[in-house]
């Protein structure tokens, strides 16, 4: 078995969503039932995005994305349009040991995530 299954414990945990479209957004929704404390970084996030990020009382981070960005998470997702800087992200998050889940890129993710659980 390549994948083993398990429930994380995210109760205030930082957990960074880097990107601003459709893919932030779909994992935003599911994220915004927990009690983590959330930090979405992207240059333009859509309207979807603004909402999620205000109604869960979130951090939003209007910027390009930088390493920085990453200090102290316990989790994060590389959900941007762009698979560059979605390796980018990717990247980031193994150099500092946060697990990682690049949409649509598992080769470089360190866990997946199913769309429906």
């Amino acid at each position: 078995m390549r994948y083993f299954p398990v429930f994380m414990d995210v109760d205030r945990a930082r957990i960074v969503v880097v990107g601003g479209g459709e893919a932030a957004a779909q994992k935003l929704r599911l994220l915004v039932k927990t009690t983590a404390a959330i930090r979405v970084v992207a240059q333009a996030p859509n309207a979807a995005v603004r909402a999620l990020v205000r109604d869960c009382g979130g951090e939003l981070i209007e910027a390009r994305f930088s390493p920085n960005h990453l200090a102290g998470a316990r989790l994060v997702f590389a959900a941007s349009d762009d698979a560059d800087e979605r390796a980018v992200v990717a990247a980031a998050a193994w150099t500092l040991g946060a697990p990682v889940n690049a949409v649509d890129l598992p080769a470089i993710s360190s866990f997946t995530m199913p769309a429906i659980v």
